[in-house]
């Protein structure tokens, strides 16, 4: 996929609002701005991630191994080293949540164990987003070439996730909705509805 630049000025407001809820925290406790970033991080993440599966033209499986793959290679080695390197050091919630961390699944750790912020807090991002990497192609993949289906089932899934957020709607949910998959890819959603009205 060819490079986007325009999104380089959404990377930019994405970053500000997490350092403004750092940094600034006087401020970014009033608009929850980290979490607005973030965000703005699953939108731009879901309409790339999106636009990769659209433009590929190889069979389903060839394809999925591909993606996979390359979403390994790009993450992995950096993730892996920093949780090493954390354990080496003793960090106590590495040691203790070992297992949720080397699995993605620190995301619902967090809430399960009702941990404490801690510096691999912002791990929860990026369970998500690989969650999210696991299951994606399927419906991308699977329904490229029906695209009225496909905006329909994005749409969809979209509205299902807002709903959650907004009303609660699955009780088990609700303890996880600011850091779970559901109701989270509403914003992967989003970004992947603009892929596809974008392709």
């Amino acid at each position: 996929m060819k490079y986007v630049k325009q999104l380089d000025g959404l990377r930019f407001v994405a970053i500000g609002f997490v350092l403004i809820q750092h940094f600034a925290y006087f401020i970014g406790k009033r608009i929850s701005a980290g979490y607005y970033g973030v965000d703005l991080f699953f939108v731009i993440s879901g309409f790339l991630i999106t636009m990769i599966l659209l433009n590929s033209n190889e069979p389903f499986l060839v394809e999925y191994k591909k993606f996979i793959g390359r979403r390994t290679l790009r993450i992995f080695p950096i993730y892996y080293l920093t949780i090493f390197v954390l354990f080496a050091f003793g960090n106590e919630y590495v040691h203790r949540y070992l297992i949720y961390c080397v699995t993605y699944s620190y995301n619902y750790a967090l809430i399960y164990f009702n941990i404490p912020k801690s510096s691999i807090s912002h791990f929860w991002s990026l369970c998500v987003e690989e969650q999210f990497y696991l299951f994606w192609p399927f419906i991308i993949l699977g329904l490229k070439r029906h695209t009225l289906i496909l905006k329909y089932v994005v749409v969809t899934l979209v509205l299902v996730c807002c709903i959650q957020l907004c009303f609660n709607v699955c009780d088990a949910l609700t303890p996880y909705n600011y850091v779970s998959l559901i109701p989270q890819a509403n914003a992967l959603g989003i970004g992947a509805l603009g892929a596809i009205l974008y392709k």
